[in-house]
């Protein structure tokens, strides 16, 4: 165990080191202008608060959020495994402890950014803030009391699908579950690039699934569900508010834990031949 942690603190400090780390700050940044700061000048209009859940939610149910959350992920890992170039590293630590230390620093890694992103949401929208079971009179009350303020706004409101059919905090849940998979897949896969000495084919795959399964998300129809992107997405799944599905929940969470699984065993397979030191 101490040699698992060990490799994840060093590709941690690794990470931290590098200026890249600032495209959090900034897509922080970005978010608040685009989104936080728009819907807090509305809360501010129409004194509806919204519940704690739903900032984080409304950014991961525009599509440019959801691409653009991956690509961050993917530039930070651009020179990962940093472990990899450590010769006498990973003879000390063996293989086996080696990948696994990796993994946890994926897992680790990835909730962090989510994490960072979670408590930014918030932290903007502060003042409006308000704890509930159910959706906020943001969400379900804007429309017929401020009509024209929902219709200059509609991308600052969550869709119909995603109210009808589920709660904040299970919406919350599954959004934050799904894309944290959605970046260990991603990380996994960059592991498995570096493992087979393929680290620049990795990363151009990786960014063209993410940017590909985005488009899909809405031109690409019933093909969409071939991309695991799309199944990141709660509203998705539903008909708008009927109750047609159009992809069980449990499949789409079903398909991403196969593609992690798959992914580790792929790397775990080719760790035999990998050339340490490369």
């Amino acid at each position: 165990m101490k040699k698992i942690i060990y490799i994840l603190k060093t590709e941690l400090f690794q990470v931290l080191r590098q200026t890249k780390i600032l495209l959090i700050l900034f897509f922080i940044v970005l978010l608040y202008e685009s989104i936080l700061s728009p819907m807090k000048t509305i809360c501010e209009e129409s004194k509806f608060a919204v519940e704690i859940s739903e900032p984080f939610i409304l950014l991961c149910t525009r599509s440019t959020n959801v691409v653009l959350i991956p690509l961050i992920y993917l530039i930070l890992l651009s020179n990962f495994p940093f472990c990899k170039t450590q010769y006498f590293q990973i003879i000390r630590t063996k293989k086996r402890y080696w990948i696994y230390g990796e993994v946890a620093f994926i897992i680790v890694s990835s909730f962090l950014i989510l994490l960072i992103m979670f408590l930014g949401s918030i932290f903007f929208v502060l003042k409006y803030i308000c704890l509930n079971e159910n959706w906020s009179l943001y969400m379900t009350q804007m429309r017929e009391q401020f009509p024209e303020l929902y219709s200059n706004n509609p991308l600052l409101f969550l869709d119909s699908s995603i109210i009808a059919h589920g709660n904040p905090h299970q919406v919350l849940f599954y959004s934050f579950s799904m894309m944290w998979l959605y970046l260990i897949i991603i990380g996994i896969f960059m592991l498995f690039g570096a493992i087979i000495g393929k680290e620049t084919m990795a990363m151009i795959a990786g960014t063209a699934v993410t940017v590909v399964g985005g488009s899909a998300i809405y031109f690409g129809g019933s093909f969409k569900w071939i991309f695991p992107l799309a199944h990141i997405e709660f509203g998705l799944h539903y008909n708008s508010f009927f109750s047609d599905i159009n992809f069980p929940l449990w499949g789409s969470v079903l398909y991403l834990l196969m593609l992690v699984i798959g992914l580790f065993v792929l790397c775990r397979q080719y760790l035999k031949t990998m050339q340490i030191g490369e």
